[in-house]
């Protein structure tokens, strides 16, 4: 029998004298990161969590409803009834909001003097034109003793109004004019909807410009056509109180303006 401690204890000690010194190196850090300074618990570091990043959705429309009056055209002609004075004018909204078009004044000069007229746009509740876009008005005033071809010429004022934005967009394209009827022009073309919402009426206004880029005039057209979401229809228009005859010979680009809503 050996002196002392027996091996079976003796190995008993040893492994627990090599075991301390790995639990004191796992919990003298826990230690020390624990203690401050000054002998103060550190609270554990809270981390908030970060608000996930948004699109910013467009600007509103503001309020202030503005136009332009960007050209005009006016011809003393011969109508279904007679002698009549036509006149159109191209517009555009300047300001940053949808407006309508309330009223417009139109002012004529002749030789003979002047005629004032008053015009209140058909539809023009559903007429709604977005900052930048361009439309128009026309109106044809009977009853004149100014002979056809006389010199005339056209000036206007215009009432608009703030108004919602339209949930129907409407597209034209394919735009052409004919003189294949004595005394009056045809105007055909494709109307499409581009928008979620469809329409069950629709107004559509059409801008005629020479090789030069000047003002002829304007025509518009209701059409009692049911449109949906990619739908697009062919129309043909016989304008018989437009007043140039060869209104085909002289048109070399257009500008459009289509409307769509219910009634």
């Amino acid at each position: 029998m050996m002196d002392g401690l027996n091996p079976a204890c003796y190995n008993r000690l040893m492994k627990k004298l090599c075991v301390l010194p790995f639990i004191l190196c796992v919990l003298l850090p826990l230690f020390f990161a624990c203690k401050s300074g000054d002998g103060q618990v550190v609270d554990a570091l809270e981390i908030e969590p970060t608000a996930p990043m948004t699109q910013k959705t467009p600007a509103p429309y503001g309020r202030d409803a503005g136009v332009k009056i960007t050209a005009s055209a006016a011809y003393v002609f011969e109508g279904a009834q007679g002698p009549a004075i036509y006149g159109a004018i191209e517009y555009e909204n300047t300001g940053n909001c949808p407006i309508i078009l309330s009223k417009a004044h139109f002012s004529f000069t002749l030789d003979s003097g002047k005629l004032e007229h008053d015009y209140v746009p058909p539809l023009g509740e559903y007429t709604i034109v977005l900052p930048g876009e361009t439309s128009f008005a026309t109106i044809w005033i009977g009853g004149q003793s100014a002979l056809p071809g006389a010199n005339i010429s056209l000036t206007a004022s215009l009432t608009v109004v703030e108004a919602a934005a339209p949930t129907v967009a409407l597209e034209v394209d394919q735009l052409y004019v004919a003189d294949n009827y004595p005394g009056f022009s045809t105007l055909s073309g494709r109307l499409s909807c581009t928008s979620e919402a469809g329409c069950s009426m629709n107004i559509v206004y059409v801008g005629f410009y020479d090789e030069a880029g000047t003002f002829l005039g304007a025509w518009y057209f209701t059409k009692n056509a049911v449109l949906e979401q990619g739908d697009a229809k062919n129309f043909v228009i016989n304008m018989r109180d437009f007043p140039l005859s060869d209104l085909g010979a002289r048109a070399a680009s257009f500008k459009s303006a289509a409307f769509g809503f219910d009634l």
